[in-house]
């Protein structure tokens, strides 16, 4: 996946899907999108994202938004690692398909 791909995942975490008109489920959509930004899981979510496209510059920014959202230390180290393991993952391929090829 790219970068938007992942970042627009991270974005639409926890939108509503209700049963009301169009546009009543689009306000809620969007206010149940601002708190769900502002939960550990949507911070957790979003620093893995930074972390598996190598988004140096939003990664402070997205551990201290997990932070203050009340992420634990251990789940900050497991959003970490879900981030590499899924930036490491295309590489894995790529080390597999050489030795396939005995390069």
């Amino acid at each position: 996946m790219n970068r938007e791909v992942l970042q627009m995942i991270a974005r639409q975490a926890g939108r509503f899907h209700g049963d009301d008109t169009e546009r009543t489920r689009e306000q809620k959509g969007r206010m149940d999108n601002e708190k769900a930004t502002d939960s550990p899981l949507a911070a957790l979510i979003a620093l893995g994202v930074s972390v598996a496209t190598c988004c140096l510059t939003s990664f402070e920014d997205r551990v201290h938004a997990a932070r203050k959202a009340g992420a634990s230390q251990a789940e900050l180290a497991a959003a970490v690692l879900a981030g590499k393991r899924i930036r490491q993952a295309p590489m894995g391929e790529i080390d597999q398909k050489c030795s396939q090829l005995a390069i």
